[in-house]
């Protein structure tokens, strides 16, 4: 059996920074170095969604539909350029905005808005070339 899936990609001009409020000044700086001050990237959302290819018009999903659950789930909260005030998870210090949490809370938020005819796989962050992650669906 086979089965297709799409990738969709967008970058994103962010700034973040790692902080632990419950620590002092020295052990935040022992553990996340000159992290501790905001910094830029542009991050790189790739998100594979899968499903069934529609027949009649040979695609898996309207492109626009899809893009603008994108822009809702993950732009709009960054359109300030801040990910530690721009999404409620990092701003509430619920988990620091690294790659791994950034990809996290980008699956969330987007599975929760795609359209019902398709399933989120995984969603990559990248904040560099070489460095990026992945929060994936559980198989079932």
């Amino acid at each position: 059996m086979f089965e297709t899936f799409l990738i969709r990609r967008m970058t994103i001009r962010a700034s973040h920074r790692y902080w632990n409020p419950s620590w002092t000044d020295e052990e935040n700086e022992r553990v996340f170095g000159s992290n501790t001050v905001a910094h830029e990237h542009d991050f790189m959302f790739e998100f594979g969604v899968r499903g069934e290819v529609d027949p009649e018009t040979g695609f898996l999903v309207d492109l626009s539909e899809l893009d603008r659950a994108i822009a809702k789930a993950i732009s709009d909260p960054l359109r300030d350029g801040d990910i530690n005030h721009g999404v409620e998870r990092f701003r509430s210090r619920l988990a620091q905005p690294s790659t791994e949490e950034l990809a996290r809370w980008s699956w969330e938020a987007l599975s929760a808005l795609i359209p019902d005819s398709i399933r989120l796989e995984w969603a990559r962050v990248f904040e560099a070339d070489d460095l990026g992650a992945e929060y994936r669906a559980r198989l079932t």
